[in-house]
């Protein structure tokens, strides 16, 4: 679930409204790897960013939200939306 931060409201990773996606790698270690994700809640239409850990560093949690994400990209190929590649 994501909550959006100024309705206090949990949403469907498939619901958010996702606009971009950048990939972040550390300078250091390749591993650390994220992904910020601009976004608007589904409920309130705020806009905002949430980060994510992905790849080997990433929570159960992390990849399900992904994952959903991604579910929602392809249902809508006009979004704009390139999620990070699992795995």
């Amino acid at each position: 679930m994501v909550r959006g931060s100024a309705c206090r409201v949990d949403s469907d990773p498939g619901a958010v409204e996702i606009a971009g996606v950048r990939r972040l790698e550390g300078a250091s270690d390749p591993a650390d790897m994220l992904a910020v994700l601009a976004l608007t809640c589904p409920n309130c239409a705020t806009m905002g960013t949430l980060t994510l850990n992905y790849g080997p560093e990433s929570t159960p949690g992390e990849a399900i939200v992904l994952q959903a994400i991604e579910v929602g990209a392809e249902k809508h190929p006009r979004s704009g939306l390139h999620p990070p590649a699992s795995g």
